[in-house]
């Protein structure tokens, strides 16, 4: 009920805003999945690197594998500043990098990084400054239920809450093992994915694969969280189309581009 609640706030929201009620709309946010890389957690406690856990929870649950139902999915163009690996600039949101123009919300396209045509004519060392620069990534959005342990090794269960998963570098193509798996006239909303890792060098590469003995009903409250991710992706392409606008228009990035995606900027960390 944790997504339905979330769903219930955020659409009224969004009516008392066209209602000219508020002053504000309100960012949607929901939970980031992650690879833990740490051998402690923030109070010291010993943690086994290359596990999961869903950020956001009153304590921190990990396990080597999760359960994932993927409700969407998404590409984004993100830069970030190297030196506090906060979000500078982003593209909107894409459910296909090879069709539609990558506007960012600093008034350029795909963030300055060159389309794919022209990085291939460059250096290899200038290309992977541009990767390294801007990252492609790959954004999904959905619910996850696992079976883990906290820090202390309490057993305890996540059951059905809401997250988003960003992927980038080496892991970019992993998910694309599940679609590529999937039966004729399927969807991968139609079934739950098992996400695991697998250390590679200094890394841990995201794994995805396809319980097909695990379909995924959709019932009322799978189609309600359907309807957030639906208005969070609308909401911050709205924000970030609206910093190109401004940013076009002025020649520059002006304070109504930065306040059109401050919310978002607030939000995201590399």
């Amino acid at each position: 009920m944790n997504q339905v609640a979330e769903i219930d706030r955020a659409e009224a929201n969004a009516l008392i805003a066209e209602l000219g009620g508020g002053t504000q709309e309100e960012t949607i946010t929901v939970p980031f999945l992650k690879i833990n890389y740490d051998q402690e957690d923030k109070q010291g406690r010993d943690v086994k690197r290359g596990t999961i856990y869903l950020e956001g929870q009153s304590e921190a649950v990990y396990a080597p594998k999760v359960n994932i139902h993927v409700m969407a999915q998404y590409y984004q163009y993100r830069q970030s500043d190297p030196s506090t690996y906060k979000i500078v600039n982003k593209t909107v949101l894409m459910e296909d990098m090879r069709r539609g123009e990558p506007r960012d919300m600093l008034g350029g396209i795909r963030c300055g990084r060159p389309a794919s045509k022209t990085m291939a004519e460059l250096s290899q060392e200038d290309q992977d400054m541009w990767r390294k620069k801007v990252k492609a990534t790959r954004i999904l959005r959905g619910v996850c239920s696992y079976e883990g342990i906290t820090a202390d090794g309490d057993a305890k269960s996540v059951v059905n809450e809401p997250f988003q998963l960003y992927i980038t570098g080496s892991s970019f193509l992993e998910f694309d093992k599940v679609l590529n798996s999937l039966p004729y006239g399927k969807r991968y909303q139609d079934f739950w994915v098992e996400f695991s890792t697998e250390k590679k060098d200094k890394y841990f590469l995201s794994k995805f694969k396809t319980d097909f003995q695990k379909p995924a009903d959709l019932t009322k409250d799978v189609v309600e969280t359907m309807k957030l991710f639906v208005a969070m992706a609308k909401q911050e392409n709205g924000r970030i189309e609206a910093g190109y606008r401004s940013a076009s228009i002025e020649g520059t990035v002006e304070s109504k581009a930065y306040d059109a995606i401050s919310g978002d900027l607030d939000q995201d960390l590399a």
